[in-house]
């Protein structure tokens, strides 16, 4: 498994899945003397690095010093429907604490399509996904739950991901963008990018410039 994620970013990103596989990790031994959680039998490992990772800090290395078999008999094949659902857990526990209240059902959702880069379509998704992620930010703010700038960093990327993926909606994209509390977190030159591409889906030139944009873009 490769992340392009910095280091100080790993508790924040477990927020949204696993970044382990459990034959890839290396720790210290006072550390692997702590127990698995009997609550999570399928993704044990899981609630572990996110339990460990509020104690230690936690590391990507980028070789790749691991083979990994695929099977038929991998837990994560032949119990998949638990492990999801013992994810879904652990994702909720966090969700719970950052928040101070559980996500509904419909919330913990959107939060793992965003996730995921799952991006759905029209602009109702864009809406509730623009909100979401402003309400996580919102929410760490007031918990501190993960250091703030690796957590902006994070949501930012996938802010910057979804606007991406809506410019077509051109004036609502761009109204997202100067009331959302993450865009200041964008890089300029993809927030640049982001505002000009909505432009142009505004503009009655839109069929003619566009194309042309991505024929440049593509040599």
């Amino acid at each position: 498994m490769q992340l392009a994620v910095a280091d100080e970013e790993i508790p924040a990103l477990m927020l949204f899945h696993n970044c382990f596989y459990h034959s890839t990790v290396m720790l210290r031994a006072s550390y692997a003397q702590q127990l698995y959680d009997p609550a999570f039998p399928i993704q044990e490992d899981y609630e572990f690095w996110v339990r460990l990772g509020r104690q230690a800090p936690l590391a990507l290395l980028p070789q790749r010093l691991v083979g990994y078999r695929i099977h038929g008999g991998n837990v994560t094949l032949t119990k998949r429907e638990a492990a999801q659902h013992h994810t879904q857990l652990i994702i909720t526990q966090q969700l719970t604490q950052l928040l101070g209240q559980a996500p509904t059902p419909a919330e913990l959702t959107l939060h793992q399509q965003v996730g995921h880069h799952e991006l759905g379509h029209g602009p109702a998704f864009f809406q509730a996904a623009t909100q979401w992620l402003a309400r996580l930010k919102l929410a760490n703010d007031q918990r501190r739950q993960f250091d703030p700038a690796p957590f902006h960093g994070l949501l930012a990327r996938r802010w910057g991901s979804l606007c991406a993926h809506f410019v077509g909606l051109g004036g609502v994209t761009l109204a997202a963008l100067h009331q959302s509390p993450l865009t200041p977190h964008l890089p300029a030159t993809q927030l640049r990018k982001i505002r000009w591409l909505c432009q142009m889906h505004r503009t009655p030139w839109r069929h003619t410039l566009l194309p042309l944009y991505r024929r440049v873009k593509g040599r």
